[in-house]
């Protein structure tokens, strides 16, 4: 793909732009998005809402932050490719857009929220698990806090 294609082409379900400003898990949204679906191409260095031309060379930082959202914020992580095009950004300067490939994925990858929902309700059933050994064993009083809730537990 080419710059001209990128700034050019409508975001659709297997194209998005975003801008280098991106919160990393906010990234891992379209890239499990696309993973779960039929894949698709993510160009980070233009502007999602302005469509502007922002590229990346001088976010060396952030850009390393984003390339690690698909193995951070991602379970399982999504393989992806990479590939950085030259532009010239809305200042006229040489730059770079990042150009994100993600395959369409064999294995279901939860969103990040969807993630977190799993693992609230898994430490939940240990939580009740926990306070169902202790009532039936008898072996103590304890206070169990869990989620801004306190419980008694015998």
């Amino acid at each position: 793909m080419t710059i001209q294609e990128i700034v050019t082409r409508n975001e659709d379900q297997t194209f998005d732009c975003k801008s280098i400003q991106i919160d990393p898990k906010a990234l891992a949204v379209p890239i499990v998005v696309f993973a779960n679906a039929d894949g698709g191409d993510i160009a980070i260095g233009v502007s999602d809402k302005t469509w502007k031309t922002e590229g990346v060379d001088q976010h060396t930082e952030k850009l390393n932050e984003l390339l690690r959202v698909p193995l951070d914020f991602c379970n399982p992580s999504v393989p992806i490719t990479s590939d950085l095009l030259p532009c010239t950004d809305r200042d006229g300067n040489e730059n770079h857009i990042l150009l994100v490939c993600l395959p369409a994925s064999s294995e279901l990858h939860p969103s990040p929220q969807q993630e977190t929902k799993y693992r609230e309700e898994y430490l939940f059933r240990i939580f009740l698990s926990l306070i169902l050994f202790q009532s039936c064993c008898h072996c103590c009083h304890s206070l169990i806090t869990y989620n801004s809730f306190t419980i008694n537990a015998l």
